[in-house]
Order: structure tokens, then sequence, then C-alpha cells
């Protein structure tokens, strides 16, 4: 009787904070909450009775971040990975937890493990994606603090030797057609100095970052003198910079300046080259090349042949190509993925446009909010729906939970509980720990019956 009476307490108690949370939602995450009960429910039986149950863990979780119950969501998460720290699909959902949940330092964390994951894994592009999106939030903050700061004080220790950072190139020209060609040389400038190994290309977010900061992604770098104060704001000893034109009869001049950002009242080191515009491969090539020489950086056969790789010879496909990055960089992702599929269609040949193209649509995708990511099939997984063979009435249902719950409680009364980190610490924590799951990660027990 007395053992009954306690059930009852219980069950009472859990009543009332399942009422106190029903309260805090939203309608249409009450709905879904709702829909998802039954499920939730009987998952949170099968972990009550195995803990190990990885699989069970992952959906439960799943359908917790759908009804936004992300912190539930990512201790059980945690728990997934210590059994299994090596699946994929595990580390995906708890970095969509922890970023749902405000832990954007965790999640970027999280999702820089992508790098450790199998070639073919169907996660790895999507956490990678993720990852890159925080990270470039990351860098946003940095750049704004460093443009905060006066440029005078930044120390000359500060700035990296053989660091370099290229700047995007200004047209010159008045046809409108060709001035996004520059955010394509600019790619291939990039490509090509980062195979050499003296030298330390600035990422390419980074400076990107610092350029729409600044409020030049349109106009450009028109004044010399902004250069050397780029490589400062960097940290970058060198800094290339130049200028195109289009001629009316379709031959391309190109110039590039080098300038020592420690040194500004150095002279700069120029090249120039002129060629027919279906040449622009050939010409960024020679153009690289004799800037390198007037460097005096002499580069291994190694080197050179990877500078010498051309991505395509067909002009369309690069102009294809060219818009599909300037939108990228603008986050304007489906209008990229579209660019990118007709410079794959112009060249099949073209590997970088196709690559591009996929990335474009998984970051589209991910740019989602983590709930609406876990309900979308077309983006993960198909829903997975439960059909126990034989259903409890719910009353017994709540009961069995109940005692479930007091019986795991009783288990693990000397586990130690960890709680969650918050963003001044590293991914670390949760991952490695060997904290187990408290009652309160699972879901609010079914509501009885009506009468």
């Amino acid at each position: 009787m007395k053992s009954h009476s306690i059930r009852l307490i219980i069950i009472s108690l859990f009543m009332v904070a399942a009422a106190a949370v029903q309260a805090q939602r939203d309608p249409e995450t009450q709905r879904l909450y709702d829909q998802n009960l039954k499920a939730m429910g009987s998952l949170a039986r099968t972990i009550l009775k195995n803990p190990q149950d990885v699989q069970s863990l992952q959906d439960l979780s799943i359908l917790l971040i759908r009804v936004k119950e992300f912190d539930k969501a990512g201790r059980l998460l945690s728990r997934a990975h210590n059994i299994d720290p090596r699946n994929d699909k595990t580390l995906f959902y708890y970095g969509l937890a922890l970023e749902a949940a405000g832990r954007l330092g965790p999640a970027r964390d999280v999702f820089g493990r992508y790098t450790e994951l199998d070639g073919d894994s169907p996660y790895r592009p999507k956490m990678k994606a993720k990852f890159e999106m925080l990270e470039k939030q990351r860098i946003g903050e940095e750049v704004r603090n460093t443009i905060a700061q006066q440029e005078a004080n930044l120390e000359v220790q500060e700035i990296l030797p053989n660091a370099i950072a290229v700047l995007p190139l200004s047209y010159l020209g008045s046809d409108e057609e060709y001035r996004v060609l520059g955010r394509g040389i600019s790619e291939m400038l990039i490509t090509d100095l980062s195979q050499v190994k003296q030298l330390q290309l600035v990422e390419r977010m980074r400076m990107q970052t610092m350029i729409e900061e600044m409020n030049l992604a349109q106009a450009g770098i028109t004044d010399e003198s902004t250069a050397p104060k780029f490589g400062k704001l960097l940290g970058a000893e060198k800094v290339l910079w130049g200028r195109y034109d289009v001629s009316s009869k379709k031959r391309l001049s190109m110039d590039a300046e080098l300038f020592n950002a420690v040194e500004p009242k150095a002279l700069p080191i120029q090249v120039s080259r002129a060629d027919a515009l279906k040449a622009v491969f050939d010409l960024e090539k020679r153009l690289i090349f004799d800037m390198l020489d007037n460097m005096g950086i002499e580069l291994t056969a190694e080197e050179r042949e990877k500078i010498l790789y051309v991505p395509t010879r067909n002009l369309q496909a690069f102009m294809a190509y060219c818009r599909g990055l300037e939108s990228q960089d603008a986050g304007r992702f489906q209008e990229a993925a579209e660019h990118f599929r007709q410079a794959g269609r112009l060249d099949p040949d073209f590997q970088e446009a196709s690559s591009r193209f996929e990335d474009c649509l998984i970051t589209d995708q991910m740019t989602l909010a983590p709930e609406i990511i876990t309900a979308s099939p077309e983006i993960v997984e198909q829903p997975f729906v439960y059909e126990p063979a034989a259903v409890l009435p719910a009353s017994e249902v709540q009961m069995e939970m109940i005692s479930d719950r007091m019986q795991n409680l009783s288990d693990n009364i000397n586990s130690v509980f960890v709680p969650g980190q918050d963003d001044r610490k590293t991914v670390s924590e949760p991952v490695t720990s060997g904290a187990d799951v408290g009652l309160d990660v699972l879901p609010d027990p079914p509501r009885p019956p009506g009468r």
C-alpha cells in the first residue's frame, strides 16, 4: 500500500512538471511534442532497460531536438558518444543539439571533427558545412575586435613572416560582364600560392570577413595605401593586390603588386601581363611565376607542377564558376549552386565546379534551424516510425515508466553527474567524460488518458 502511494505521489509530481513545461511551449512546438510523445515514451522505456542502446539514444535525441528540448538531447548524445566515440551520426546530432542550445564554441569543436570521419560518411559534408558556418561567425567576432583596435597599435612582432594575403583584384573596365572575372582569378592566385611551402596563405574566410566588415566587398580595393593596412590587420607580412581590364577586343591585361606590411614605405614588387581573354589561365600562371621570381623563391619541381594545373580551359565554364563564387561569398547558396551546375555542364571535367555545387547544396540545407534539419527527410534520414507490436494502456505505461525511472535512479544513485558545459569550455569535457545521463533528460511522461 505504501509503495503504491509513493508511486501515485511520483506520478502526480511528474504531471505537475509536465504541465509546467507545457505552459512554456509555443503552440507549434506543443503540437510536435504531442505528435512525437508516443515514440519518445517508447524510446525512453527502451533506454531505461538498456542504457547502452546507441540507436535508441540517437533516435530519442533527434525527437527531442525537433521539440526544442536541446539540452536534454545534448546530454543523451553525450552518453551515446561515450558508448561509441566513432559514431558519425552521434557527432552530427550532438553538434546540432549544442548549436541549438547556444553553445556555439563546443558545437564548432564537435563539427570540426568531420576530418576524423571516413570520406564516404554522409555526415562528413554536413559537419564540414556546419563547422565552416560557425567558424565564420567566430572569425567575424575576431575581425570586429581587430578593426576596433587602432591598427597603429599592432606591433611588428604580431605579423607573421612569409604570411601572404591575396586581396580581391580591382576591375578597371566598363563591361559589367567581366567584373566577376576578378573573383575567379583571385581564387586561382590563392590556390597557386598555397602550393608554395615557403609561403603561408591567410585563410580566405578570414580575409573575406575582413573585407565584408570594412564594407569593401562591392567597392573593392581602390587605394594602394589600403593594402599594407590590410596586411597589418590580417597579421600578414605580404599583401598581393592587383588590377585587371578587358578591352573591347577581348584582350585581358593584369597588373599585380606585392606590398610589405612591415615596411609600408618600401616599393612594392610589380608585375604585369597581357594576352587574349581566352588565355586567362596561362596568363595567371605567368603572373604567378613572375611574382615568385621577383620574390627570390625557388620552386621545387613538385610545386611548379601543382601551380601549372589548370582546372578548366573552357572560358564560359570559368565565367559561370566566377559567378558562383560571388554568389557563394554573398551567402546565396542556391543561386551559387546553379552557377556551379552550369559550369559543370559546360565542362564535365571541371571538378572544382562539381565539388562546389555539392557543397553549396549542403550548406544551404545546413543554414536551417536544427529542429527543421532533423524533421526534413531530404536533408537527413527518412523519419523513423515506431509501431510496437503490443501497446500497453496509457495508465499502465505511465506506471511502468515511473517504476523503471525509480529502478534506474536506484541503480545509478552513486554515479557522477557532470552538468553541461558553457561556451568557455571545450567540447572535450562532455565528449570524454564518463558522466551518465540523469533522469531529467528523458521526456515528460505521457499525460493520463481522458476520462
